[in-house]
């Protein structure tokens, strides 16, 4: 099970806290930008000193920017 990105009920951090919770993937659908997904994501790993699961193509730029945060690319 997934969860979708649906921002009517509850905040981004709100639903990062759940899926971390129950284990699940969140969906974002491709035109959801500039919500502040990833900056949400950033801090709850930092919180909770956890890897961040991220596409590869963005991946190492992340890794970068976040020296003391653990990225894990994936691929399609």
């Amino acid at each position: 099970m997934a969860f979708e990105l649906n921002l009517a009920h509850m905040s981004i951090s709100d639903l990062l806290e759940k899926a971390a919770e129950k284990n699940e993937l969140i969906y974002v659908r491709e035109r959801q930008r500039d919500l502040g997904k990833t900056a949400s994501l950033i801090q709850l790993a930092r919180e909770n000193n956890c890897p961040i699961l991220m596409n590869r193509n963005v991946a190492s730029d992340y890794q970068y920017m976040h020296p003391d945060l653990e990225f894990i690319a994936y691929y399609d």
